[in-house]
């Protein structure tokens, strides 16, 4: 899914220029989109992979497994739900 960002700039007279009121709003969308990649990061399939394994052997917990993957427990939870709608392809 790919956000889509909607701006609308109050005047286009008085010497306002609508790039810098869209200029802070598009850093931040840019912001919002590396970090939600964070299943892009070096080494991090291959460390949830591991990780999910643990989970399931009853190893560790969602908390634990959050912690030492660096990222939210809503975000696992999410991930999680991703690998069981493919049928457990992590």
């Amino acid at each position: 899914m790919k956000p889509t960002l909607y701006a609308q700039i109050s005047t286009s007279d008085k010497n306002q220029d609508p790039m810098t009121q869209l200029l802070p709003l598009s850093e931040g969308l840019e912001s919002l989109n590396r970090a939600a990649k964070g299943n892009d990061r070096k080494g991090f399939k291959s460390r949830f992979r591991v990780v999910l394994e643990r989970l399931r052997l009853g190893q560790v917990s969602r908390c634990q497994a959050a912690r030492e993957l660096n990222i939210g427990y809503a975000t696992l939870k999410r991930l999680i739900d991703t690998v069981e709608d493919d049928g457990g392809q992590g």
